[in-house]
């Protein structure tokens, strides 16, 4: 390691600040190793950091109440090296520096010279996150002015808008959110929404028929009006799967009308379609299924980002949709029991689904459409 590059010590609970600080840092172009785990094997993980810390390198001790709990932990171990270092090293050199992640306090340990840890020049990233980060690029980027850090920030801020404007179109803003300043999305729970799956029916045999740059201008008028439709009824597209549409309701916004949104925004689909076909030659035709209940969501993949949900309710939703009818809506019990006050259903009685299962299934009725 060289100057400007710094090695950060933290405990697990952390993690999350740990990554936001990271990020910040290499916003500024500054080299961060925080994770031992990075090593290659065989490695001699003590003798890496000593090094880093004797060729230039700065180390950043988070310290935290989490910190303060546990007795023994790998940064303690990270730590007693530092230690070693500043006890042989000129203590002129500003290269070991404290950073507290919330309202704790460095340790009292004894680094030689009688001098103790928490007498060197701490900062507080927990009271003024943008001045303390700041503060630290002041120590490892000393070259870097008031303007011209204020000037790299606008720049920064600037690419953000346009990445983030990108990402609006294919994540959820919350994701993007999370995404951006912890480097993850952690998945949630959401105990009562809504899942629509809706297929253009016969699309093998219309594609067939079609040039590839028709086919693909045709699917994108389509799916975009749809979103347009999900966002006008508080609801979101999840993702498309080739010539199936997956939407919800529910987790951008919990509401108790999630099944309600859901429904007005799937007749809104078909009444799209059927009026669509007035003035073009190519008849598209969707099947609706939905089904409610709790919902997980979470991100997988690394770099290619697929935002997505998961649990029995979208897989029973995806199941009631393929025993729908062309240009019909069909739901599950747990649907039509939230709806059944608010719109008229035609009951089918028990279908038989894969593996043999068998599910009550509802039809809305076609009344509505009018």
């Amino acid at each position: 390691m060289a100057r400007n590059r710094v090695f950060i010590s933290y405990i697990n609970e952390n993690t999350e600040i740990v990554i936001k600080l990271v990020s910040n840092l290499k916003e500024f172009g500054v080299n961060v190793w925080y994770d031992r785990d990075k090593l290659v094997a065989g490695d001699r993980w003590k003798v890496k950091i000593r090094q880093a810390i004797r060729d230039g390198a700065f180390f950043i001790a988070c310290f935290s109440k989490e910190y303060h709990k546990r007795k023994r932990t790998f940064m303690n171990e990270e730590l007693n090296v530092a230690i070693e270092e500043l006890r042989l090293r000129n203590r002129n050199q500003r290269w070991f520096i404290p950073v507290l992640l919330n309202d704790s306090k460095v340790p009292n340990i004894d680094i030689g010279a009688g001098e103790n840890l928490d007498s060197i020049q701490y900062v507080k990233l927990f009271e003024n996150w943008e001045a303390g980060i700041k503060n630290i690029l002041s120590v490892l980027t000393p070259n870097i002015t008031k303007k011209r850090y204020l000037q790299i920030r606008e720049e920064l801020n600037l690419v953000k808008e346009r990445y983030n404007s990108q990402l609006l179109k294919i994540l959820p803003e919350k994701v993007i959110s999370q995404l951006t300043t912890l480097n993850r999305y952690f998945p949630q729970r959401f105990p009562n929404a809504s899942v629509l799956y809706a297929d253009l029916v016969n699309f093998s045999i219309i594609s067939s028929q079609l040039e590839p740059y028709d086919l693909i201008k045709e699917l994108q008028d389509i799916f975009q009006t749809f979103d347009a439709i999900m966002d006008d009824n508080e609801c979101e597209r999840i993702k498309t799967l080739g010539d199936c549409y997956l939407g919800a309701s529910g987790l951008k916004v919990e509401s108790p009308t999630h099944a309600k949104n859901l429904i007005k925004a799937a007749i809104n689909m078909i009444k799209f379609l059927k009026l669509r076909y007035i003035n073009t030659k190519i008849k598209w035709e969707i099947r609706v299924g939905i089904n409610s209940g709790e919902v997980i969501d979470g991100v997988v993949g690394d770099g290619k980002y697929n935002y997505d949900i998961f649990g029995d309710t979208v897989n029973i939703a995806q199941r009631i949709q393929s025993e729908s009818e062309p240009m019909k809506i069909n739901v599950s019990k747990q649907t039509y029991d939230i709806l059944k006050q608010d719109y008229s259903f035609i009951q089918r009685g028990l279908v038989i689904i894969k593996h043999g299962l068998k599910l009550p299934m509802y039809f809305l009725d076609e009344k509505h459409f009018l």
